[in-house]
C-alpha cells in the first residue's frame, strides 16, 4: 500500500518538530556561555529540549498524541506571554517561535492525520459494500 501525501506530510512535520527541540536543546548543553548570555538556563532549558524532542519522535503518531502535544505546547505559549517573561530580553523570542512552531505543527498533523482515518473508514466501507453486493449475487445465480 502507498502512503499517503497525508502521511509523509505527518512525518515531515515530526522530524522537524523533533529536530528542532534536539538541535536547540543540544546548542544549550554544548554551548551554555552563549546561551547564558541570552538569559536561558541552559543546562535544564537544553535537558527538557532534547527529551522533548526525542518525546516528539518516539512517540506513536496518531491524532489524539498530536492534539495533546499541541495543548500542552499551547499552554506554555500563553504562560510565556501572562508571566511577562516575553520582555525578558531581544533574544526570548526564540524559544517561543519554537514553542509556537511546535503548538502549530502538531495541530496540522493531528488534522491530516484525522482526515487520513476518515478516509481509510470510507474506503473500508466501499469494500465492504461491494463484497455484500458480490456475495448477493453469487446467492442469487
Amino acid at each position: 500500500m502507498a502512503t499517503s501525501w497525508r502521511l509523509k506530510r505527518v512525518r515531515l512535520l515530526r522530524m522537524a518538530m523533533a529536530i528542532t527541540f534536539v538541535g536547540f536543546g543540544t546548542w544549550c548543553c554544548l554551548n551554555p556561555q552563549s546561551v547564558i548570555a541570552l538569559s536561558f538556563n541552559p543546562p535544564q532549558k537544553g535537558l527538557d529540549n532534547v527529551i522533548y524532542g526525542l518525546a516528539i519522535l518516539i512517540a506513536p503518531k496518531t491524532a489524539n498524541n498530536f492534539r495533546g502535544l499541541g495543548m500542552v505546547t499551547m499552554l506554555y505559549v500563553v504562560w510565556y506571554f501572562l508571566s511577562g517573561v516575553a520582555s525578558a530580553n531581544s533574544w526570548i523570542w526564540l524559544p517561543f517561535a519554537v514553542n509556537l512552531f511546535v503548538a502549530c505543527g502538531s495541530w496540522w498533523c493531528a488534522r491530516l492525520l484525522r482526515d487520513e482515518e476518515m478516509e481509510r473508514e470510507k474506503k473500508r466501507e466501499k469494500e465492504s459494500e461491494k463484497r455484500e453486493e458480490m456475495a448477493q449475487d453469487g446467492a442469487s445465480q
